[in-house]
C-alpha cells in the first residue's frame, strides 16, 4: 500500500511540475510577443518620423532651385573677340567698340571675319548659290527703332504693352543686346527667294549655309527648339561668326552658342528689359516725334540681304526684311506681265493699217501722170541727138570715149534704144 501511495504521490508532483513547466514555456513566449510587437510598433514609429524628415528635407531642397541653380550655372566666359556672348542676360558693355569693313552694299562686318566672309560667298556662288546679306551691323539708334517698330506692330494688334514689348524681344533684339551691334551677324536670303522667314529654310542659300558655314567661322545661331536657351525664336537666316575651331566643335555636338560656352540659358537666366526711356532720349538728341519704322537702308540695295535681319528674325529684322523683300523679285516679274496684256491688244495697229490700204489707191492714180511724163522724156532725149549735128566734133568725143565703151558692153544696146525714138 505504501509503494502505490509514493508512486501516485510522485506521478503527482510530476504532473504539476509539467504543469507549472508549460505554464511558464507559454508566459515566456506571449512576453516575448508582447515586447516584439513594441519593438516593431516602435520601428515603424521611426521609420515614419525619418521619412517624414527626409520628406521634409528634400522639399526644402526643392523649394530652393534657384539656390542650386546658380552655384550649377558658375559662368566662366572667354575673353576671346569671337566668343563673346551677346543675348538677352549678357548684353554689350557700354564702351564696346568694333572695328569694321564694308562688305558692299551699305553693309558692314567686323574687319576680322572679312576674309572669312568673302571666301564663304565666293564658295557658295562657285558651287551656283547666290546668298545676299540684307542686315548686317547697327548702330544703337537703329536697333531702337526696329524694337520700337516692332513693340508699336503688336500694340496695334490688340497686345498690351508689356506683352507686346515681351514678344518683341523674341523677335527683335533688346538694345543693347544684338548681336548685329558686335558686327558679328549677318542675315542671309537666297537669290530665289527673299523674304525673312521659316520658309527661307527651303531655299538653295539655306541649305548651301547649313551645311558649309561651319567651314568658314560660322554657325545658325538660333536654331528650331532652342528658344529657351537663345531666346530668340528660330531664324533660318541669321548667322554669326565664332571662328572655323568653335565652328566646326557646335557642328558636331549641335550646340549653340550658350551651351559651347556653359552659359545660363535665357530662361534661367534675368533677362534685360527694355527701357522706353533709352528710345524717348534718342528721339530727343535728333529732334524726331516718332521712331522712324523704316529705318534699315542697307536691305534693299545688295540684295545683299535680303533681310533675313530678318529678323530677323524675326526677323531680328523682321521688320527690315519685309522691305528688302518689298523689291520683291516675284512682284518685278509681275508687273511686266500686266503691261504686255495691253500691248498685246494689237487691235490700235490693225486699225492703222487700213487706213494705209486707202493711202494705196491714191498713189496708183499718181502713177500714170508719170507715165504719161515718160514720154515727154524722151523728146528731151532728141535735144541730145541735135548735138551731133556737128559731126566734126562729136565724132572725136566718141573717139576719145571709144575706149570706155568695150568695157561696159551694155552701153550699146543702151544707146540703140536711145536712137530707135529719134528715128519714129
Amino acid at each position: 500500500m505504501k509503494r502505490r501511495q509514493k508512486k501516485r504521490l510522485i506521478n503527482f508532483l510530476a504532473g504539476v511540475l509539467c504543469i507549472l513547466s508549460l505554464g511558464m514555456v507559454i508566459g515566456t513566449v506571449y512576453a516575448g510577443n508582447l515586447n516584439r510587437s513594441n519593438t516593431e510598433e516602435e520601428v515603424i514609429d521611426e521609420g515614419k518620423l525619418l521619412g517624414e524628415e527626409a520628406f521634409r528635407m528634400a522639399k526644402e531642397t526643392d523649394a530652393s532651385p534657384e539656390e542650386e541653380t546658380e552655384e550649377v550655372w558658375e559662368e566662366d566666359l572667354p575673353d576671346d573677340w569671337n566668343l563673346i556672348l551677346v543675348n538677352r542676360t549678357h548684353p554689350l558693355p557700354d564702351d564696346f567698340e568694333v572695328e569694321l569693313k564694308s562688305i558692299g552694299g551699305g553693309h558692314k562686318i567686323d574687319a576680322r571675319a572679312y576674309e572669312d566672309y568673302m571666301a564663304m560667298v565666293k564658295a557658295a556662288r562657285k558651287d551656283g548659290v547666290y546668298i545676299y546679306v540684307t542686315s548686317s551691323y547697327r548702330t544703337m539708334d537703329k536697333q531702337i527703332a526696329l524694337h520700337e517698330a516692332k513693340i508699336e506692330e503688336g500694340v496695334m494688334m490688340d497686345y498690351s504693352y508689356a506683352e507686346a514689348k515681351e514678344r518683341a524681344a523674341e523677335v527683335v533684339a533688346v538694345p543693347g543686346t544684338s548681336e548685329h551691334q558686335a558686327g558679328l551677324a549677318l542675315d542671309f536670303v537666297s537669290s530665289e527667294y527673299r523674304r525673312l522667314d521659316e520658309k527661307q529654310e527651303k531655299t538653295k542659300g539655306f541649305q548651301w549655309l547649313k551645311e558649309n558655314c561651319y567651314d568658314y567661322g560660322f554657325i545658325l545661331r538660333y536654331p528650331n527648339g532652342k528658344t529657351e536657351v537663345t531666346g530668340i525664336i528660330y531664324e533660318p537666316w541669321h548667322f554669326r561668326y565664332v571662328g572655323e575651331k568653335a565652328a566646326l566643335e557646335m557642328k558636331e555636338t549641335g550646340q549653340t552658342l550658350e551651351e559651347y560656352l556653359g552659359a545660363i540659358p535665357i530662361s534661367k537666366g534675368t533677362p534685360v528689359e527694355y527701357d522706353s526711356s533709352m528710345a524717348e532720349k534718342k528721339k530727343q538728341q535728333s529732334g524726331r516725334q516718332a521712331v522712324p519704322v523704316q529705318v534699315p537702308e542697307d536691305m534693299a540695295v545688295p540684295e545683299t540681304e535680303g533681310e533675313e535681319d530678318e529678323t530677323d528674325d524675326g526677323n531680328h529684322d523682321s521688320s527690315e526684311p519685309q522691305e528688302p523683300a518689298a523689291p520683291v523679285i516675284p512682284e518685278a516679274a509681275d508687273p511686266p506681265a500686266a503691261p504686255q496684256e495691253p500691248e498685246t491688244p494689237v487691235v490700235p495697229p490693225a486699225e492703222t493699217v487700213p487706213p494705209q490700204e486707202p493711202s494705196l489707191p491714191e498713189q496708183p492714180p499718181e502713177v500714170p501722170p508719170p507715165v504719161t511724163q515718160e514720154p515727154e522724156a524722151p523728146p528731151v532725149q532728141p535735144e541730145t541727138p541735135p548735138e551731133p549735128e556737128a559731126p566734126p566734133e562729136p565724132e572725136t568725143p566718141p573717139q576719145q570715149e571709144a575706149p570706155p565703151d568695150p568695157e561696159p558692153p551694155a552701153d550699146p544696146p543702151q544707146e540703140a534704144p536711145v536712137e530707135t525714138p529719134p528715128v519714129v
